[in-house]
């Protein structure tokens, strides 16, 4: 084995080279520091750092006249999208606010309740009349979800019902 295959094998001193290192040079101490396997692979370090930074400045250079044309092309503030206005609202027929009405009303209602009961309008009034004997507990369930859309029980006998406001 060479004394150069034998330097190669060595771990690379930190702070100071060792006294096998300090023998295998001509006078036993090394004449600038640059004879250190350390120093030694910090200059290659070095001279590769130096390649990459030649080469990324030829790269600056060649695409240098491609910013100036980028520039123009490319807006130095990003435009504001145009604030869309509000639309004014749209007054809807009066037939469809009624029957809009009329179906809020029935979406008060779970199916089987609104099955229980015929939807009118009649005078400003949705009307529910039932279709047939409700029972206390139903009653109880209609009359809660009527008062709840601002409505009323009206007891007229065989005319009673319920009505909302339309």
């Amino acid at each position: 084995m060479s004394g150069e295959e034998k330097k190669e094998n060595q771990p690379i001193p930190t702070y100071a080279p060792t006294e096998e290192e300090m023998a295998q040079t001509e006078t036993g101490v090394p004449a600038t520091p640059t004879e250190y396997p350390l120093f030694k692979k910090l200059d290659a370090l070095t001279a590769e750092a130096k390649r990459v930074a030649d080469a990324l400045g030829k790269i600056v250079e060649y695409l240098a006249p491609a910013k100036g044309s980028v520039e123009k092309t490319v807006p130095k503030e990003t435009p504001k999208p145009a604030e869309k206005p509000t639309p004014a609202p749209v007054a809807q027929p009066v037939q469809e606010q009624k029957a809009s009405k009329l179906e809020e009303v029935k979406m008060a209602f779970p199916e089987d309740l609104e099955a229980l009961l015929y939807f009118e309008e009649k005078d400003g009034y949705i009307i529910l009349k039932p279709r047939q004997f409700l029972g206390s507990e139903n009653f109880a369930k209609i009359a809660s979800a009527v008062r709840g859309l601002g409505g009323e029980y009206i007891s007229a006998g065989k005319d009673s019902h319920f009505r909302v406001k339309a």
